[in-house]
């Protein structure tokens, strides 16, 4: 291994490698083999070949490690591992887990140690993971091959920088994101920085840890801008678990191999995981894990975890929904330890980020946690990248299906995610749900529509989501517009509806509209619901819609013709009944950013379900009559309940043709896209976006087939 004597080379082979710090973007490999993904494409092969985790220093009650890591390319292009002070090369984070607690020691998933990121500074060719393909060097690792970095090497700390520094996302950062100029190390600088309590045997019996490490490399992001749909900056972490001996001095012994292209999070026994993607195409992603347990009769256990993997806007606030009489204990929250500031450190004015805890507020609504906001202090203790914050509570009730609210740091407006949480009303406050812990399982799959969020504007761009009624009974609904009431923390949704106006229309024309729910002549009937909108000046309608006749539509508009963001959704109010709701869709005008169209569909139930999902755009009209500005191509992804894509298309003809003609609804124009998919019960999203970053109006639609 060239990279243990490295330090042994003289100054020629530094001069020689600053010589090639020109070197910018990946170079194509030559008679790239098949078989390897598209561009470039880092990932972490392996923890622990030269040098398993191990300590490295100490400094009062805490401890310093470091491991070995090894990286690999997955891609068909070479990598960059160009020496500082040219930034074209990846850096490497590591972090450390706990899981503890409850019977089965897996109550909770909690991160315990984070250090500062190795700087690479040059690329073995070997063959840890794959083949080596020739066309690597030095400077550039080429097509599947590896390079590994000892413990010692990702232990000192004069090769370690700031994470401060760097842009997870497009894993930009400067030349000089390294500078230890004005500042002196202890033994815990700037290395996986743990308490001794967090790793001490004697006080957690039973508990199990996991090393994690994630590759980020500028050239992933570089490859995804020019080539859409290539972007491999989501399998670049991998994990692996490590026994623990000792209580004041620790030595580590792996138990079990590294689990490749994984963040650490998925070893969490028993968890739900929902993705967080609240700018595809623009930021990273995030996770939200959550488990809930019954320790004793008549109490149920909490636990949330928010990961952040690449999202470089970060995580401010967590909101858990509340209602009819619950009563918590216990609440608790954990955060890793933020390394002291440094001269240098990339932080504002070098103090380093804090390590306050989130305050908690619990209203009769809501349990909510926040840091300081970004305004109010820039180095504030937010769930920054590579780090994962818990949340967690007793109570009394037991889980039902709701969502929780995510609040953004640096920039973005609020998302809810799908979670279980403490509800005491007889109707889930959700339209997403998802599995309690000890399902029953149902005869048949059902798709379940969600709510949606987007902007809403005037004319053909107001926001419509549409479903149908199938089955023997009809089926009683409450629809709501929500807009004034979006917020997080009791701080507004940037660019929220002020007041939102309803309209359901069925085959026959208008059911029913409303513009302030307390004003429609309902306002018993829908607090009766136990789902009365939060503002007055938001809108809601509760029908009986009869089954099989054509598709049911809800128009929200801004009061006034006024513009800004809203939420349209529709609950089932008669789950019993023999009918369900089907064949939902969303209209809206799909922009880019954050305001590309993201649907989705939950299937429910035992067994799997066939769906056709389809993005329209350029046959949108109005009576026989193109609608002005619609969507001129539109692309469309399918992706599973953590983030992992299932299916993409560009034009419906270029894959899937015989599938989708048969089901007898294919596209109109060979233009759109389409997925034909079977699916178990779970929760699924579907992203529709312009080809090239084109913006206009689509209609995103999830059909359920025999």
């Amino acid at each position: 291994m060239r990279k243990n004597i490295v330090h042994c080379f003289t100054a020629a082979l530094l001069l020689l490698l600053s010589q090639s710090a020109g070197i910018a973007a990946p170079i194509a490999a030559l008679n790239a083999p098949e078989g390897f993904n598209p561009g470039p494409d880092i990932i972490t092969g392996d923890i622990g070949e030269i040098g398993d985790l191990a300590q490295f220093g100490s400094s009062g009650t805490q401890v310093g490690l470091g491991v070995s890591t090894t990286s690999c390319n997955a891609g068909n292009v070479v990598v960059n591992f160009v020496v500082l002070p040219s930034p074209n090369h990846p850096v490497i984070m590591h972090n450390l887990y706990r899981m503890s607690g409850g019977a089965g020691q897996n109550e909770r998933f909690e991160q315990i140690g984070q250090s500062w990121v190795k700087h690479a500074f040059g690329a073995d060719q070997a063959d840890n993971c794959f083949a080596c393909q020739p066309g690597g060097d030095f400077s550039h690792l080429g097509v599947g091959c590896s390079d590994t970095y000892a413990n010692y090497q990702n232990a000192t700390q004069s090769g370690l920088g700031s994470r401060a520094f760097i842009n997870p996302f497009t894993g930009v950062f400067q030349s000089a994101s390294n500078n230890h100029a004005g500042h002196a190390h202890t033994g815990t600088s700037h290395r996986i920085l743990v308490e001794g309590s967090d790793l001490n045997t004697t006080l957690n019996p039973g508990a199990s840890y996991y090393t994690e490490v994630q590759y980020i490399s500028s050239d992933e992001y570089s490859w995804c801008q020019s080539h859409p749909g290539q972007c491999n900056m989501y399998n670049n972490t991998s994990y692996r678990r490590y026994d623990v001996s000792g209580t004041t001095n620790f030595s580590f012994s792996p138990a079990g191999a590294t689990v490749r292209m994984a963040p650490a999070i998925t070893a969490w026994t028993g968890a739900t995981i929902h993705p967080i993607e609240p700018a595809p195409g623009v930021d990273g992603r995030a996770f939200l894990a959550y488990k809930v347990t019954n320790p004793s009769a008549g109490v149920w256990h909490y636990e949330y975890a928010l990961y952040n993997e690449n999202l470089d806007r970060a995580i401010q606030s967590f909101s858990v929904p509340l209602g009819c009489g619950i009563t918590l204990s216990n609440l608790g929250f954990h955060a890793p330890l933020n390394h002291p500031g440094f001269a240098n450190d990339g932080t504002a004015g070098a103090a380093g980020y804090s390590n306050a805890a989130w305050n908690s507020n619990q209203t009769t609504a809501a349990l909510s946690w926040s840091s300081e906001s970004f305004a109010q202090n820039q180095n504030a203790n937010a769930v920054r990248w590579g780090t994962s914050y818990n949340f967690r509570f007793d109570s009394d009730k037991p889980p039902r299906a709701t969502n929780a609210t995510i609040g953004f740091f640096k920039t973005g407006s609020p998302i809810t995610v799908a979670i279980l949480g403490p509800n005491a009303c007889d109707v889930a406050p959700t339209p997403t749900p998802t599995p309690t812990p000890t399902p029953t399982a149902t005869p048949t799959l059902q798709a379940v529509n969600i709510s949606t969020r987007m902007r809403v504007e005037t004319g053909d761009n107001v926001l419509i989501g549409g479903f149908i009624v199938t089955g023997t009974q009809p089926k009683k609904v409450i629809v709501r517009a929500i807009g004034p009431s979006l917020n997080v923390q009791g701080a507004p949704v940037a660019g929220r509806l002020a007041d939102t106006t309803l309209e359901l229309i069925g085959p026959g024309g208008a059911i029913a509209t409303n513009d302030n729910w307390r004003t429609g002549g309902q306002e018993a009937e829908i607090i009766a619901s136990q789902l009365p909108p939060t503002s007055d000046l938001e809108s809601a309608i509760i029908a009986t819609l009869p089954a099989n006749t054509t598709a049911y539509t809800a128009v929200v508009r801004g009061a006034g013709n006024a513009t800004g963001v809203g939420q349209v959704e529709v609950y089932d109010l008669e789950r019993s009944v023999d009918s369900q709701l089907a064949n939902i869709s969303t209209r809206g005008r799909v922009q880019t950013g954050d305001n590309v169209m993201i649907g989705g569909i939950i299937v429910e139930g035992s067994g799997t379900r066939r769906v056709l999902v389809r993005a329209l755009g350029p046959s949108l009209n109005i009576g026989g009559v193109p609608m002005s500005g619609r969507l001129s191509d539109p692309t469309l992804e399918l992706r599973d309940g953590s983030g992992t894509l299932l299916a993409s298309n560009d034009n419906w003809r270029t894959s899937q043709e015989a599938d989708i003609i048969a089901t007898n609804v294919a596209p109109a124009d060979n233009l759109e896209s389409a997925i034909v998919a079977t699916l178990p019960a779970a929760a699924y999203t579907t992203i529709v976006r312009g080809t090239g970053g084109t913006s206009g109006i689509a209609l995103v639609e999830a059909f359920t087939l025999p």
